[in-house]
């Protein structure tokens, strides 16, 4: 069973989407995982930041829409570059969402299924 995908860090927000916490989530994956391989099913728990798609009003503090680079959004709004700290701390919060899902029974994914992914492309913008 694919399970939706998760948002990794508080700059990845879209309306109606959610970050998840670590406290809240433990229980239920533990709870989704017993049930599922009770009955042989196994899960993988897609993991994803929104990068700069869309735009940062549906972020709870408004900051802007962090991407690899100030590209601008479908929605027109220019993204906030990351800095390597923060590319550093955006990859660190994929693997603590992965070994979340790991400690509560949901194993890695092997082979062409293991992929960390933002989903604005890396790239630079074409006034660069």
């Amino acid at each position: 069973l694919i399970l939706t995908a998760m948002h990794v860090h508080a700059s990845s927000q879209k309306d109606a989407h959610f970050v998840y916490a670590a406290a809240d989530m433990a229980p239920k994956y533990r709870e989704l995982a017993t049930r599922a391989h009770a009955h042989g099913a196994r899960l993988v728990q897609q993991l994803f930041h929104y990068g700069a798609t869309g735009k940062s009003e549906a972020r709870d503090d408004f900051h802007p829409l962090w991407g690899m680079s100030a590209i601008t959004s479908s929605l027109g709004e220019t993204a906030h570059a990351m800095t390597e700290d923060e590319i550093e701390e955006v990859i660190a919060s994929f693997a603590a969402a992965a070994a979340l899902a790991q400690v509560c029974k949901i194993p890695r994914p092997k082979g062409r299924g293991e992929r960390l992914y933002i989903a604005s492309p890396p790239c630079l913008p074409l006034d660069a």
